[in-house]
């Protein structure tokens, strides 16, 4: 899967994870699990930077 996840556009690559996150994170309540680890690890520095701040926002948006 790595192999063929690297051989992807970016547009590919996103349209694969997306594919993929009702496998994973099929209910609403793991899905605010992820998210929540995710913002403790951008806080993990005491700094939720703009970046951190866009990207949480854009995953947030994915799932």
């Amino acid at each position: 899967m790595l192999a063929d996840f690297e051989n992807m556009s970016d547009f590919q690559a996103f349209q694969a994870i997306l594919s993929y996150k009702g496998v994973y994170y099929p209910t609403t309540e793991q899905k605010e699990e992820i998210m929540t680890d995710i913002k403790k690890l951008f806080l993990s520095d005491h700094d939720f930077s703009t970046l951190e701040k866009e990207t949480y926002h854009f995953l947030l948006n994915m799932m």
